[in-house]
Order: structure tokens, then sequence, then C-alpha cells
């Protein structure tokens, strides 16, 4: 068995399906069994069998991944569904698809303060590129 935790996540289209590839051949030739940690779902349905949908550490939906997919009965994987782009899709806050309010995981960071990575940034430190 390989854990694989957002395995592909960080990489460019062309190399994840490289990686991607792989990851179908060994399993192909070898019989290897994977958990695929992943929040993107054309990737998890192009490698897997079988799902299961967590939200906080809890199993809200289990089953053949194209069932689930198909037709998700938990609103948490209904709503992960209905935000992934596809032709004519909207985008809506999740507490819209929820219809109540949802916590931030993540706090924003604050576009007040200048960052010196930006390129638009003209007041902090600047860098400057070495001649090759």
């Amino acid at each position: 068995m390989l854990i694989l935790d957002e395995a592909v996540s960080a990489l460019d289209v062309s190399v994840q399906g490289q990686v991607l590839n792989l990851l179908s051949d060994l399993r192909s030739r070898l019989g290897i069994t994977y958990v695929f940690v992943s929040h993107d779902l054309a990737v998890v349905q192009q490698v897997s069998d079988q799902i299961v949908v967590m939200r906080r550490g809890e199993v809200v939906e289990r089953g053949a991944t194209d069932d689930v997919l198909a037709a998700p009965q938990h609103e948490y994987t209904q709503a992960l569904m209905d935000a992934v782009p596809r032709e004519g899709w909207i985008p809506q806050r999740a507490s819209q698809r929820l219809g109540r309010p949802v916590s931030r995981l993540i706090a924003m960071p604050d576009r007040s303060t200048p960052r010196h990575d930006d390129p638009d940034d003209d007041t902090g430190p600047k860098t400057r590129e070495s001649p090759a």
C-alpha cells in the first residue's frame, strides 16, 4: 500500500498527467493499492475505484467513485461537486450552497500592507536579477 497525500496538487498539468499515468501503470503491473488524499475531484475520479469523503476528520460519504461523484448524497459532497468549475459554472460562496454560515479555515492575508515580493508594489526593497 502506498499513501499519497496531495501527491500531484503542486504540479503543472502536463507533469501531473505523467505522474498519474505512472501511478496507473504501477497499479496495473504490480497490483498496488493507493490511499490517495486529494481535494481535486477530477484526479480522484481518474485514480480511484472507491472514494471516502471526509469533513473535519469525519467520514460523510463513501462508495464507488463514479457513483458518489455522479449522485452525491451528503450535502458536503454536493458542495464539493458544485465548487468544481465547468462550462456555465457560476461560483457561489459555501454558505450559499449549504444555506448557512461557514467558518473560515484559513486566515486571509492583510492586503493593506504591501508584500515585498509583489511585482506591482513599488514601496518595498527591490532585488536585482544578476546578468546571465
